[in-house]
């Protein structure tokens, strides 16, 4: 990504519209000067604002950047147009801000926005789809935009000297190293957790091994936990218990027959003689209940009497309510009249544009129409030329193939007669005249045609006719349709009229907005403007009667103390209804019910007097029930005994599996965790590792450039001495001054020299973050640092460097208000420092 232009308007400390041609800075080196507060790094935000819609938020944020300075006409956006692997995109933004309504009074909230002009000249139109456009063409996040494209003052030489714990922070946040100490973490928790389901199956194992009365020998073979020996036994003695449970099974099985036999003769007695007195008893509680019943609907009808003589005052009251509830919906109504009204006076704004996009829109129709009509004028005239030739040849060929086939027929018939005149005799009759004497008989001709071909010869003239007419009907429709073609194309052209003019809209918005109907937008428009007038007219009206409606506080008293009066009232009565209803109903099915226990009691009667002939006594029943409850016992112990063993074998079959196969995993996984986590040749763990490689190679291609700026004195390495065993990640840096032949701490390098050191150390960073973001083409960099510590020859040694590493593949921007660096570097961009806002001096 290079820049080539950039306008900003209404932004920060810019009050006006602002403009940067970076296309013309050829050498690639530039400076942005200017006094402290002026904006110089503001254009480093507005351009991260074009490509992501995000500013840095140190200072301002995304709902706070229109310019205090602007004047309530001046918009508030950037235009960034900038190259990429050779293609020219154009991207334009506007922030969300509060500005002037253009019409009337009181403020409006301007939407964020964004418009994307890929290089074939299609739009990208909405903040999401621009925003995911850009990030699919850079392949960066804003974050890493920011790390290789923006040197930040004082953040780098603060990165220079911070202990070996925070400068691991930095790169862990930079280089996102994260993942890799998760995944040394993720693999320790794999590994324990597998290490602890391998300890709980095995306990879980001697769990399920337990059995009730086990013998000497099985229970130390599962204190030595040789579970293939347990499982072998458990399957022989599991065997032998279910071959015993299964004879007491059937052995129980008879005695209960027999028992269930005669118990059902002793209780069937039973229950009929407790169901005859119950339903005695059922029959002396609702012969009760109805004599309860009848004075209960008796108590009703008295109620419903005395409520029934106040209707006559109930209807005056619901008058009155009536008139109360009218007035209350008018006074509503008055508030949803004023709601509206506002309402329709913010729809009428936005409508009268849409009705000029519809304007527009249906121009630009017309204009379709016209070149459609245009274009097929021009081919209805092409195949009417066409058709016209066709006819002419088809005229031609219909001529000669008629001619000749008039002169075949002459032959024919000439041939014909000459044919009959071989036949004539002397002294015959002429079949034609009846002569008897023939003094001259015709000759049949030498080239006479025969029949086949005359009739060939016909039909080559019938198609040809046929032909010609064709063309003649064709070329005729041709006509029409041309003519009328002609007449609808010079009609639309006079409707057409000149292109409509407004400044709100332009040809490319008309064109991409979404399609609009004229009649329906004005329609619409005429709606809101007659919803105004009618609600503006209603509430003048309203606003008037109100004056004779009297006090609203004392209507509403008296509307909630009629409407409670009323609803007690109206209660009552659908009460006492649902009462009588109900007192009917019960009534009437307490009858039926009694009627039905009634012949019940009578039938179990007659049951139980032939049920007393075969009773069966308690005493044969408790009997048997002993002896079953012997074989059941024995039954049941025998079933737990089988259960526990099936169970006890099923289980231990299933946790010997599968911890198997726990530890054929934690094989793998118990290597992987102890190489991860520092058990290793290099006693580092996975993100150590991998934070040192990155800091070797910062330092690295730092480096290149500290040896350059520092005449070949200075050199930075990664300290390897050891201060604290503990900590793995040792990330502090050491110089090695080849003045001295020595090592020393960084921290000890003087003012200027640190600013070198640190300039180099955030270049090194910027070239390794641009190779580990997948080869991207980002060739602008932005240089906010404290030049001013520099003494001129190290200030001449910086720019020198600057200087090489820009050029046509990439622009390096200094932000600095130095005055040796105005002097050294000739293209710069100056921002000037105004009472009303800064501005940017024409390039």
């Amino acid at each position: 990504m290079k820049p080539l232009f950039l306008e900003i308007s209404g932004w920060g400390p810019y009050a006006g519209k602002n403009q940067i041609d970076f296309s013309k800075f050829q050498g690639g080196l530039f400076l942005i000067t200017g006094p402290t507060g002026s904006g110089k790094t503001t254009i480093f935000d507005g351009l991260t604002y074009a490509l992501y819609g995000e500013v840095s938020g140190s200072i301002r944020t995304k709902e706070n950047l229109r310019s205090d300075f602007a004047s309530q006409k001046e918009d508030t956006y950037v235009i960034l147009e900038f190259t990429h692997r050779n293609e020219k995109y154009r991207v334009e933004r506007h922030p969300k801000y509060r500005r002037a309504k253009r019409k009337g009074s009181g403020m409006t909230v301007k939407k964020e926005d964004a418009v994307l002009t890929l290089p074939d000249g299609t739009v990208k139109a909405g903040t999401s789809k621009v925003n995911e456009e850009l990030a699919r063409l850079l392949s960066i996040d804003y974050d890493q935009f920011r790390q290789i494209s923006m040197l930040a003052q004082g953040e780098f030489q603060r990165l220079l000297i911070a202990k070996s714990s925070d400068r691991a922070e930095v790169f862990r946040s930079i280089f996102h190293t994260q993942i890799y100490k998760r995944i040394q973490a993720l693999a320790g928790e794999k590994a324990r957790a597998l290490l602890g389901e391998i300890r709980e199956i095995t306990n879980q194992m001697e769990e399920a091994a337990k059995l009730s009365g086990e013998d000497p020998a099985y229970e130390e073979m599962r204190e030595n936990k040789d579970f293939p020996s347990v499982i072998a036994y458990l399957k022989a003695d599991y065997k032998e218990k279910k071959q015993q449970a299964a004879e007491a099974l059937i052995n129980s099985r008879h005695k209960r027959e027999e028992f269930d036999s005669k118990k059902q003769i002793f209780e069937q007695s039973k229950t009929i003689s407790e169901e005859a007195e119950i339903l005695a008893s059922k029959i002396r509680s609702l012969e009760e209940e109805l004599v309860k019943l009848k004075e209960k609907r008796e108590n009703i009808r008295k109620k419903k009497q005395e409520l029934y003589s106040l209707r006559d005052v109930m209807d005056l009251k619901k008058e009155r309510l009536g008139a109360l509830k009218e007035i209350k919906d008018q006074l509503e109504r008055l508030g949803q009249l004023e709601t509206e009204y506002e309402k329709a006076s913010q729809k009428e704004f936005g409508q009268i544009k849409r009705t000029r996009m519809a304007v527009y829109q249906e121009w630009l129709e017309a204009e379709e129409e016209a070149k459609a009509s245009s274009e097929i004028f021009k081919r209805l005239s092409d195949e009417f030329d066409q058709a016209e030739c066709e006819y002419r040849r088809a005229d031609t060929l219909r001529k000669e193939e008629q001619g000749t086939y008039m002169e075949m027929q002459s032959a024919f018939y000439a041939g014909s007669i000459g044919i009959l005149a071989k036949d004539l005799r002397a002294g015959k009759p002429c079949p034609v005249c009846g002569s008897m004497e023939h003094p001259k008989p015709a000759r049949v001709p030498s080239k006479a045609p025969d029949r086949e071909q005359m009739e060939a010869q016909k039909d080559r003239a019938e198609k040809a006719e046929e032909l010609f007419r064709k063309w003649y009907e064709k070329m005729l429709e041709l006509k029409e349709q041309k003519n009328t073609a002609e007449t609808q194309w010079k009609r639309k052209q006079e409707e057409l009229g000149e292109e409509p003019e407004y400044e709100e809209i332009t040809r490319e918005e008309a064109c991409s907005a979404e399609k609009l109907s004229k009649q329906e937008e004005e329609r619409c428009l005429a709606d809101i403007r007659e919803q105004l007038m009618k609600a503006e007219g209603q509430m003048r009206a309203f606003r008037e009667q109100l004056k004779s409606w009297g006090k609203a506080e004392e209507l509403q008293e008296e509307h909630l103390m009629l409407s409670k009066e009323l609803e007690e009232y109206e209660s009552g009565k659908d009460r006492l209804t649902a009462e009588s209803i109900e007192s009917e109903t019960a009534l009437s099915k307490t009858r039926t019910l009694l009627e039905e226990r009634r012949a019940d009691f009578e039938e179990k009667q007659k049951q139980q007097a032939e049920l007393e002939r075969g009773k069966v006594s308690r005493g044969d029943l408790e009997k048997l029930e002993e002896e079953i409850k012997k074989t059941e016992e024995e039954r049941e112990q025998l079933a737990v005994l089988v259960h526990q063993r099936q169970r006890a074998l099923c289980s231990l079959k299933e946790k010997q599996k599968k911890r198997e196969k726990l530890e054929e995993s934690y094989g793998i996984v118990g290597d992987v965790d102890r190489l991860l986590s520092g058990n290793n040749a290099l006693r580092l763990t996975f993100e150590q590792f991998i934070l040192i490689t990155y800091f070797r190679d910062i330092l690295k291609a730092a480096n290149i450039r500290f040896l350059k700026m520092t005449g070949g004195r200075y050199e930075m390495f990664r300290s390897e001495t050891v201060t604290d065993a503990r900590k793995k990640d040792n990330l502090e840096i050491e110089v090695m001054d080849y003045y001295t032949g020595k090592r020393r701490s960084v921290k000890t390098l003087s003012g200027g020299e640190s600013f070198k050191a640190a300039l180099c150390l955030a270049l090194g960073l910027s070239d390794i973050v641009r190779n580990s973001a997948g080869g991207i083409e980002i060739e602008v960099l932005f240089v906010d640092e404290g030049f001013g510590s520099l003494d001129s020859e190290s200030l001449e040694q910086a720019v020198s460097c600057l200087q090489e590493l820009s050029g046509k593949n990439r622009m390096i921007g200094i932000i600095s208000h130095v005055p040796e660096l105005s002097e050294r570097i000739e293209e710069k961009i100056t921002v000037r420092k105004k009472n009303m806002g800064s501005i940017i001096e024409k390039l």
